[in-house]
């Protein structure tokens, strides 16, 4: 039964972990990417993408 714990434990961290991962990859990638905009649009992004109800709408009247 202890073995059985312990399995839990260790595949419950690589869970955690891999969520981490997971989520740390994605919140690096949205802010590459609202950088990217802001360096080919300029001031014209750090206006539009405030005003829109979500980030991702701004950020997308850009990338028409």
């Amino acid at each position: 039964m202890e073995m059985f714990e312990t399995q839990a434990w260790i595949i419950s961290a690589v869970v955690v972990v891999l969520t981490l991962i997971a989520v740390g990859a994605w919140l690096f990638h949205q802010k590459k990417r609202f950088r990217k905009l802001q360096g080919r649009f300029g001031p014209e992004s750090d206006r539009t993408v405030p005003e829109r109800p979500r980030r991702t709408t701004g950020e997308s009247e850009f990338e028409v």
